[in-house]
């Protein structure tokens, strides 16, 4: 059984701060191409809670949902289109509302349970950790929605299950949640951050 190890100390002196958008730009690249030495970086930084809300989730989850009210009000969905219905411009501006909703639930899910369950998992999590690890790792997702510019590309948007990757990884470099139990802790926060994500959908249709 492996052992857990630590998770790496905060360095406020590191980086405090969440990156401006310049370096939010490198730090999304990063994430995407070197996510191991990128989530080693952010385990160094202790950003407050606010600054994380304002300067990279609320931007970043609205991309999908803007993404697709754009895409829907010019092209329209592609199955409607074939049988000639119209949805109508309510349709695309709800549907944006509750994806939008749903991404900040599903940091908030798995921000909390990241928090809740780590002790369970050998891991080491406060709120601040498990918003961090939240936050980033939704990421790859956030990204993948530009594809609902174009709803024919919106399939590419699975694209975004990268992000079931950078949790993993973000979850050991931060909670320090050793390798055996990494798979069962990502599992539970995947699961419940789904739910939370899509309670928004369910309650607008």
């Amino acid at each position: 059984m492996t052992v857990s190890r630590p998770p790496a100390p905060f360095d406020e002196s590191d980086g405090s701060r969440v990156p401006d958008r310049a370096d939010g730009l490198g730090r999304a690249r990063r994430l995407l191409l070197s996510p191991r030495e990128e989530w080693r970086r952010i385990a160094r930084e202790r950003p407050d809670d606010r600054s994380l809300w304002l300067q990279w989730v609320m931007p970043l989850a609205a991309i999908g949902p803007l993404a697709g009210l754009v895409g829907g009000l010019v092209f329209g969905a592609p199955a409607a289109n074939l049988v000639g219905i119209d949805l109508g411009a309510g349709f695309y501006w709800r549907g944006a509302l509750a994806g939008f909703l749903g991404a900040l639930l599903g940091v908030v899910a798995v921000a909390t349970l990241a928090r809740l369950l780590a002790a369970r998992f050998g891991a080491t999590c406060d709120g601040r950790t498990g918003l961090t690890l939240a936050a980033y790792s939704f990421t790859a997702a956030w990204l993948a929605g530009t594809f609902a510019l174009v709803p024919t590309l919106a399939p590419l948007g699975l694209l975004g299950l990268y992000s079931i990757y950078l949790l993993n990884l973000g979850a050991r470099e931060l909670t320090g949640v050793s390798d055996d139990r990494a798979l069962g802790y990502t599992a539970a926060l995947v699961v419940g951050g789904v739910i939370a994500a899509l309670l928004p959908g369910w309650l607008f249709a």
